[in-house]
């Protein structure tokens, strides 16, 4: 009787590394946005000024307007390429759920404390990563071509790209549903 060997799939360290630092990199990025968006920059305690002057010379600044999209596309598309290497995407996803949860609930109950509704988070990078693992499992067990995949992923970069450069009002960051644009 043959044994079936499965070979583990060698990780690329280099990917993992960067990968690991753009997420640290979208985390501060994240942070500076939050503390820059929180009140207008009405605070009382010095340390929540200077913080928030902080934040505004980076939120303002040419670095995030340029490093941020590129930052952002080189992360999701080092994610594509290193679930290949997953040994379970539909682990992976449930993984990226939780967290995304997390997030969203964390983000509730501060806006709730704060009584700032516009700082629930209800998209951003653990959701585009849970949706893109859930769809490459599908996918993988459906066993969909790798080029309509391709195509897939570079329409929904498109459509990603329009909304982030506001071409259109059609698009709205509400769960990526369609607006109505003025409702």
């Amino acid at each position: 009787m043959e044994k079936v060997i499965k070979q583990k799939k060698d990780r690329i360290f280099l990917f993992d590394f960067l990968r690991g630092v753009l997420l640290i990199l979208i985390m501060i990025d994240h942070f500076f946005y939050d503390a820059y968006m929180a009140y207008g920059g009405v605070y009382s305690a010095r340390w929540l000024i200077s913080l928030y002057e902080v934040s505004e010379k980076y939120y303002l600044s040419l670095y995030r307007l340029l490093v941020r999209p590129i930052g952002l596309f080189i992360l999701f598309f080092i994610s594509g390429i290193l679930t290949n290497f997953s040994k379970s995407n539909l682990k992976r996803t449930g993984k990226y759920a939780l967290v995304a949860l997390l997030i969203f609930i964390v983000t509730f109950v501060f806006s709730k404390i704060t009584n700032s509704p516009d700082m629930v988070i209800t998209i951003g990078v653990m959701y585009v990563f849970t949706v893109c693992s859930f769809l490459g499992w599908i996918f993988e067990k459906i066993k969909v071509p790798n080029f309509i995949i391709l195509l897939l992923g570079l329409l929904f970069s498109v459509v990603g790209l329009i909304y982030f450069f506001g071409v259109t009002d059609y698009l709205t960051d509400k769960l990526f549903v369609p607006d109505r644009g003025g409702e």
